[in-house]
């Protein structure tokens, strides 16, 4: 009999989370144990009310404070009994056959170590499923050109079961054994680039990625990650650097500090002019958030 053991990281994710619970325990296959472990982040909506009352019996872990992502991953880890531990957002739903697929197919493909699904929005539109390990090439892209333009050019999006990189934290699932060789989430990694982080590491033992068409989900990001925009893009720079600076070498990680202060100067003023000659708050927004940016690029980033 498989164990498996589902981890779920919620901050303010009441207007989620109970969808994705109910689609977890909705189709749980009864030949294999499974165990549910939500860890919440301080949450300051009406979550924790939430998880009570969807999850008798079933593991919740509150902290006092964000601990972030990674962090809060950790202590999911420290009390799961899996074989096959599951990593699924708040503001994930599953499809009816999700629990089958994956375990069928790390039942079949022993040369898997993790695994991810196939991402579609709750319209069925695709999201990026993967990601190519971040690099100076795929820095270039997303300094300078548009989020809606650099996404497709540094993410894929297989049809088909196939060995890849690294797969989205959004849903990632993997064996125990990954976790015992290479511990966990590196807890630098307040949120964002722990998943490529934690899939490089895995790579580097000689462990194998895999992107798992069979299994679905639908994603939706929930509100707690708009809450405070420019933060959250804040977040995304800080962490992009800390991967950086994590495995290259001094000249490297300077190097891309200029990559990322010319693309983030040029950007201000053309979001800003365009926002203005077209009478667009988004893009006059977009400036500023983007020159909020500008700290991080040389700042600390431990």
């Amino acid at each position: 009999m498989t164990r498996l053991s589902v981890i779920i990281v919620t901050y303010n994710s009441a207007d989620t989370i109970a969808p994705c619970l109910r689609s977890l325990r909705g189709q749980l296959p009864e030949d294999h144990f499974i165990e549910i472990l939500v860890v919440d982040n301080a949450s300051r909506d009406s979550t924790r009310d939430i998880l009570r009352n969807e999850l008798a019996g079933e593991t919740i872990l509150l902290n006092s404070e964000n601990r972030g992502f990674s962090a809060a991953v950790n202590q999911g880890l420290e009390k799961a009994s899996g074989d096959i531990i599951l990593l699924v957002n708040p503001d994930v739903v599953v499809d009816h056959s999700f629990f089958g697929e994956l375990l069928e197919f790390f039942k079949n493909q022993r040369a898997a170590d993790i695994a991810g699904a196939m991402v579609s929005d709750m319209s069925g539109v695709r999201q990026p499923s993967c990601w190519d390990l971040p690099s100076m090439r795929t820095l270039a892209l997303e300094c300078f050109l548009p989020h809606s333009l650099a996404l497709p050019r540094v993410t894929v999006s297989p049809d088909a079961t196939c060995e890849v990189e690294m797969v989205s934290g959004v849903c990632m699932a993997f064996r125990r054994k990954v976790y015992e060789r290479i511990g966990g989430f590196d807890e630098r990694f307040f949120m964002f680039y722990e998943d490529a982080d934690y899939c490089r590491r895995a790579g580097e033992e000689g462990m194998n990625v895999y992107f798992l068409a069979e299994a679905k989900i639908r994603h939706t990001v929930s509100s707690s990650s708009s809450e405070n925009f420019p933060e959250f893009i804040r977040r995304i720079w800080k962490s992009r650097l800390q991967y950086i600076r994590k495995y290259h070498g001094s000249v490297y990680v300077f190097c891309a500090r200029l990559l990322c202060l010319a693309g983030t100067c040029l950007k201000i003023p053309v979001y800003f002019l365009v926002g203005f000659l077209a009478g667009n708050r988004k893009f006059i927004s977009l400036a500023g958030t983007h020159a909020a940016v500008l700290p991080i690029i040389f700042g600390p980033l431990e």
